[in-house]
């Protein structure tokens, strides 16, 4: 065999936002947080088999967040934002996201828990997400989107998740038509 195919792996521009978000290594004020998804969804891009560039923190202010979305859009084959996407008036993703190209956003919100405001999208070709600033949400929703494009673009399957039998040791509430992600601990009883 003297050739062989291959697939480049896709770069995924990672943004934070919020005022509240501080680099991990300053203490945290009364209102503050430091930065865990950038980090965290840098590993699971690499997991996947992404190359992630991440672009640090972008403030609540709608000039930064659109210069900062138009430079990762310029510069990677998929844009992941991290907060921003619920509907408060400090939320602007959803209308970043959309000015960045046709067809724009096509989701906003899904029927899952943890992660109901997410944003999925298309501009110019390139798939755009916006994920809620929970870092449990956003992982969940990365597991759920992210990784089967990263894989779609490598040419990959996605490979399924290990599953195990078990007994819930108390009832889980749940509304009809929502699928429920929660975080549980295996024992052996």
């Amino acid at each position: 065999i003297t050739e062989v195919s291959v697939a480049v792996p896709p770069r995924v521009a990672i943004l934070s936002t919020g005022d509240e978000v501080i680099p991990p290594d300053q203490q945290p004020q009364p209102g503050q947080i430091r930065d865990v998804n950038s980090y965290t969804l840098a590993a699971l891009t690499k997991r996947a088999g992404g190359i992630p560039i991440t672009h640090g923190i972008i403030p609540d202010d709608r000039r930064a967040l659109e210069e900062a979305a138009r430079r990762a859009h310029a510069t990677a084959e998929i844009v992941v934002l991290s907060a921003g996407s619920s509907v408060s008036y400090r939320d602007m993703s959803v209308d970043v996201i959309d000015a960045l190209g046709e067809p724009g956003v096509l989701v906003h919100g899904v029927s899952v828990k943890p992660g109901k405001p997410t944003i999925l999208a298309v501009c110019a070709d390139k798939p755009v997400f916006g994920l809620p600033g929970n870092p449990v949400s956003a992982m969940v929703i990365f597991d759920l989107f992210i990784t089967p494009t990263i894989r779609a673009l490598l040419g990959a399957m996605t490979p399924p998740q290990p599953q195990v039998q078990a007994k819930l040791a108390r009832n889980v509430a749940s509304t009809t038509g929502r699928e429920d992600y929660v975080q549980v601990a295996l024992e052996r009883r």
